[in-house]
């Protein structure tokens, strides 16, 4: 789910640099962290961030709000 997108970044693969170990916190869902110029981008795993499970609750609570089923 997007809200909103505030920019568009290409990043080559030479400015990714693999996840970050955060000790027993999960980061599956972390592909990666890009470089671009003075800024370091954290890239998300959609898929492994939400599960169905939070799809269907997101799009159940949707429905019950606005009356739809789209999120």
């Amino acid at each position: 789910m997007v809200d909103e997108v505030s920019e568009v970044l290409t990043i080559a693969s030479e400015q990714i640099e693999d996840a970050p170990s955060f000790g027993s916190v999960d980061t599956e869902f972390i592909m990666g962290m890009g470089k671009v110029d003075a800024k370091v981008v954290m890239l998300l795993d959609g898929e492994k961030l939400f599960s169905i499970q939070d799809i269907n609750v997101a799009n159940a609570t949707n429905t019950d709000s606005k009356g739809e089923g789209n999120v």
